[in-house]
């Protein structure tokens, strides 16, 4: 409509509204008012709990929207399919946002609680925290071992795992692609293709360079590192039927 246009050009600073505040305008109502106590002042409850947890700002809603998204995305893990737009619309005329601070103020006291702030920092702000709550919460986690470990992973950092944020959903969930790792360069895997004299290191069969794929014949998660001496080239077929083992 006319009206939602306008709202999405201009403001009272005259700068373009992101997504949340034109929300914000269309699911007007007590429920939003409540919320933004807690989620859009300046100084409000939710950044100075989760100012160093969450990406963004309050005063552009940022943390409003993290957690409606957190939310909705808790909804749809229990079987209930939600959106942003689908929860403000459903609560749009309720009294209090309570239940929405309340489950924000749970997932993040989790996180506080369960991973060392200090030590941890710089690796855990913008995670998905609603995810490992509601994953983990209610599981006895053995929290000196799991800090062990991130210890032991941050010191990979740079030399095989390129993204530290995924350390913590890896040592809890276990799956290598949140970490990012080191992959061998074209200047690598063509050496080693042409010392397998093009050959398939496990089928034995002859195959273009592009149809074939660096291995670490070593895996990563055993101590294998990203070297020549620890590349094999393996064709694709090979290379799927060892990941899947």
């Amino acid at each position: 409509s006319e009206k939602l246009e306008w709202f999405k050009t201009i403001n009272i600073a005259g700068k373009a509204l992101n997504e949340q505040e034109i929300n914000n305008a269309i699911y007007a109502g007590p429920f939003l008012s409540d919320a933004k106590k807690h989620f859009s002042k300046k100084n409000c409850g939710a950044y100075r709990l989760g100012k160093d947890l969450v990406n963004g700002s309050p005063d552009r809603q940022d943390f409003l929207k993290k957690a409606l998204s957190w939310m909705a995305d808790h909804e749809t893990r229990n079987g209930k399919p939600q959106t942003i737009v689908g929860y403000m619309a459903q609560h749009q005329h309720d009294h209090t946002a309570l239940p929405l601070w309340t489950y924000f103020q749970n997932v993040l006291n989790w996180a506080i609680s369960t991973f060392n702030m200090k030590k941890f920092k710089s690796i855990m702000k913008g995670l998905d925290w609603a995810k490992l709550y509601d994953l983990y919460h209610d599981k006895d986690l053995d929290v000196s071992s799991i800090e062990k470990r991130i210890s032991e992973l941050m010191k990979d950092v740079k030399d095989e795992i390129q993204k530290p944020q995924g350390i913590i959903p890896y040592v809890l969930i276990g799956d290598e692609h949140y970490l990012d790792l080191r992959v061998f360069s074209d200047k690598v895997k063509l050496a080693v293709w042409e010392k397998q004299n093009h050959k398939c290191a496990l089928c034995g069969k002859e195959f273009d360079y592009v149809l074939m794929e660096g291995d670490h014949i070593t895996p990563w998660r055993d101590g294998g590192r990203t070297t020549i001496e620890n590349c094999q080239m393996l064709c694709r077929e090979c290379n799927r039927r060892k990941g899947s083992k």
